[in-house]
């Protein structure tokens, strides 16, 4: 961490985490939502995402699902191709170019995955947050809520929520569930059929109460805590890396507005809408997902200050260094060769994969030697061969005998069939004269030819009399067996309403504007005279929110006294962290900053000296920042 940043308060951030209390205990996050350039490109990626694994289940290719995970049958459907435990060795390919390929990814973009991409904080943000914000309101007023407990309509709200809750695992639940079962386990396109489909109900239970769980209470310290993923990507960064950063050179040191410091305000609004809670102005963290959200809540503060933007910024610490940042470097370029190398010739292979294959099962007879009739002995055995027929259509097989051979192989059809997308076991019966046997082994070679093109299957060796067959493979289509007609599935349409329902409307309404918009107020200097008879008052109008910001001076006891005007219920939940910068022109040692707890009451200011001060109040209104000046000379009582 650069030596000139200033750690905020008194919080161990390189031991503790933010969410952990000085007393060990969790403290629970409320996470403020703010709309942005950033945020809006998130929903717009989030919501091809879970569109994608919304739909995921319902598309057929080919007549399969886009994707499935066959557990019980040992398959695995991706974009209608199968794969079978065969192909185990495809996947580990896939795997090694999916560990290069994230390293690569961090080493050029840092942890975008996480903040942008990762399922779990696109769920989290983008409809659990949304839903909460709907139903409690403003993070600031949920926090009061919780402080001050809940009345019936709030109580009533919160069971909204958890109804809302509830629905939308159920949904993503289901969607889980159809990934491995398919939609046939589902009544009506909708409720699992527990008595016909018992392993599936019992596993759409665990993953509703997983997520239920995960997403309403666990929350951040799945990133924090659990996930592996994060720590890894965190450990794979350098200093070309890109990271959100703060630019500390131009931010510190920190003050208010009106002092001559560094364009950082010390608001701690990155602070509030950060989902993990930590505070960005400390340097990279362990913790920080990247998600941006810090990058537009500063920008909104800048520019109602009239300051550039991007005090907070996706940058790398050689450029918050000052130093140039170099995306072509021999580690990028490493990578890069590698990554490349590893998708072409995975993509080779399993273009080129085999379609049809054969193996022959381990049998546990050894043969047995047997005499015919005319007194010949035989020795006479059984031997499996398993087929896999990984085609979209139904195949058959004919058993071609060897007259040159002296074994003779029998069986059941002369026609096999191999059906499509399905996994065959076929018996045949052997019996080699014993004269033909040269030692323990005879070599018998079964001949098959797979319609409309003929192959001959390469032994295998056994510790049979006879030899197994194992087919190379075959890309023969088979263009006499029809194809199987392809099924409307209309499975559930009811979350995909659920889940548009919750986020849509929110979305629109946080990207467009918050619930008051944004403040421009008019800074009206109002001076009155050192002394007078009647009360007078001086006020700066917050037009768009029906509030006033009045100073009362009087011949009074009270003296001047400071309160705020308009709507009770705005005053009481909307308005928070109010501070109240009194200072005087010319005369720095009459400054003084006092933090305003409790707006619904004026602000004794009676022990001012006499003379023009200038009052700066800083807060935020419904999460939205604001600063008001107002002029006004405080009076002698009794003076003229």
């Amino acid at each position: 961490m650069p030596e000139n940043i200033v750690e905020s308060g008194d919080h161990d951030h390189r031991s503790v985490l933010a969410s952990v209390g000085k007393d060990g205990r969790r403290k629970r996050l409320y996470v403020a939502i703010v709309g942005g350039f950033w945020y809006r490109l998130r929903v717009a990626v989030a919501i091809v995402l879970i569109a994608f694994y919304i739909a995921a289940p319902l598309i057929t290719i080919n007549g399969l699902p886009m994707i499935r995970i066959d557990i019980p049958n040992r398959q695995y459907i991706m974009f209608g191709h199968i794969f079978w435990p065969h192909d185990f060795f495809y996947f580990l390919l896939l795997f090694l170019t999916a560990v290069i390929g994230t390293v690569a990814l961090v080493s050029l973009l840092g942890r975008v995955f996480c903040g942008w991409i990762c399922p779990h904080n696109v769920f989290l943000e983008m409809v659990y947050r949304p839903i909460e914000r709907l139903f409690e309101g403003p993070a600031h007023r949920h926090r009061l809520n919780d402080r001050r407990g809940l009345t019936t309509q709030q109580r009533l709200r919160r069971l909204g929520k958890w109804a809302a809750y509830t629905l939308v695992s159920g949904a993503l639940a289901n969607t889980a569930t159809a990934l491995f079962t398919g939609t046939d386990a589902f009544l009506y396109g909708l409720i699992i059929d527990p008595i016909e489909h018992p392993a599936a109900a019992t596993f759409f239970l665990f993953t509703f109460a997983g997520i239920l769980g995960n997403f309403v209470w666990f929350r951040e310290q799945m990133c924090t805590i659990i996930c592996p993923y994060g720590r890894l990507q965190s450990a794979l960064l350098d200093s070309e890396s890109l990271i959100v950063g703060y630019d500390h050179r131009r931010g510190e040191p920190r003050g208010k507005p009106s002092v001559e410091t560094g364009d950082c305000i010390d608001c701690y609004r990155c602070v509030e809408v950060c989902p993990t809670g930590i505070d960005i102005r400390n340097g990279t963290q362990m913790e920080c997902i990247q998600c941006s959200a810090c990058i537009d809540a500063c920008n909104q503060v800048m520019q109602r200050l009239e300051r550039p933007i991007n005090l907070i910024s996706y940058t790398s610490e050689n450029t918050l260094a000052g130093k140039p940042r170099r995306l072509v470097r021999p580690r990028t370029a490493l990578y890069g060769v590698v990554l490349c190398i590893l998708i072409v010739v995975s993509s080779v292979l399993i273009v080129n994969r085999p379609l049809l294959q054969m193996t022959r099962l381990r049998d546990g007879n050894q043969g047995t030697v047997i005499r015919d009739a005319e007194g010949n002995r035989f020795v006479a055995g059984s031997t499996s061969i398993a087929m896999v027929n990984k085609t979209w259509q139904d195949r058959r097989a004919e058993v071609l005998y060897d007259e040159d051979s002296p074994a003779t192989v029998v069986s059941r059809h002369d026609i096999l069939e191999i059906p499509a997308n399905s996994r065959s076991e076929h018996s045949f019966n052997v019996r080699v004269p014993l004269e033909a046997f040269q030692g323990r082994y005879h070599e018998t070679v079964i001949r098959l030819s797979v319609v409309p093109d003929p192959h001959t299957l390469a032994p295998a060796p056994n510790a049979f009399p006879e030899r197994g067959c194992v087919m190379s493979e075959s890309h023969a289509e088979d263009q006499s067996q029809p194809k199987k007609p392809r099924r409307l599935n209309l499975w559930p349409w009811v979350p995909v309403i659920v889940i548009g329902a919750a986020v849509i409307p929110n979305t629109m309404k946080i990207m467009n504007a918050q619930r008051y918009p944004a403040h421009t107020v008019e800074d009206r200097p109002w001076e009155a005279s050192r002394g007078f008879d009647e009360e007078r008052d001086a006020r700066v109008a917050f037009a768009d929110a029906g509030l006033i910001l009045s100073a009362q001076l009087g011949r009074s006891q009270q003296g001047l006294r400071l309160h705020l005007n308009g709507d009770d219920d705005i005053i009481a939940s909307d308005l928070y962290d109010l501070r109240l910068h009194c200072y005087r022109p010319n005369d720095p040692q009459a400054d003084r900053l006092i933090a305003w707890d409790d707006p619904t009451q004026a602000l004794d200011l009676s022990d001012l000296r006499a003379g023009l001060w200038v009052f700066t109040l800083t807060g935020y209104l419904d999460g939205t920042p604001i600063r008001h000046t107002l002029r006004a000379h405080a009076g002698v009582v009794g003076a003229r």
